[in-house]
């Protein structure tokens, strides 16, 4: 019995088909179009429209603080003997804001010209400029926007 497919019929298929994906579609110039003419004045300014600020200007706004809040802490301790931390007055310390970050709470602050994070058991000093120098973060409830400063028995609450 023959089969009805010979070698001769599926050459000449394969041939065809491989023949009809060998031509190119017909080029279309109708998608290039000649570049627009530039504008002969700039268009007129919009009064509703409000300018976006200069990059230096954004630099400019950028807080001070830390460059990784995420690095390592230096330790800081004070040599035996040295004077005890100021009382620290009210004022000299902003409370800014409270964030929960990966489960761990966070309180932002500013303090002499700086701003950071702080978490609890933070401790302020050179490693932490925007934390006044012996005062260490107690504890940070974002459910109340308050933030717990200790030193020694001394604690001092901050109210968002």
């Amino acid at each position: 019995m023959k089969h009805p497919l010979t070698l001769s019929f599926v050459i000449s298929i394969t041939a065809a088909a491989v023949a009809s994906c060998a031509v190119a579609p017909p080029f279309s110039n109708n998608s290039i179009r000649a570049p627009l003419p530039p504008l002969q004045q700039p268009p007129a300014k919009d009064p509703r429209f409000t300018a976006l600020p200069t990059p230096a200007a954004v630099i400019a706004a950028l807080p001070k603080g830390r460059n990784d809040p995420f690095a390592p802490l230096a330790a800081t301790t004070a040599p035996k003997g040295a004077n005890p931390p100021k009382s620290l007055a009210k004022p000299a310390l902003q409370l800014t804001g409270v964030a929960m970050a990966r489960g761990v709470p966070q309180a932002f602050v500013s303090y002499n010209n700086e701003t950071g994070a702080v978490v609890p058991g933070d401790l302020g000093g050179a490693g932490i400029p925007w934390l006044p120098p012996g005062w260490r973060v107690i504890s940070v409830d974002v459910q109340q926007g308050q933030l717990m400063l200790g030193n020694g028995s001394q604690k001092l609450p901050f109210q968002l």
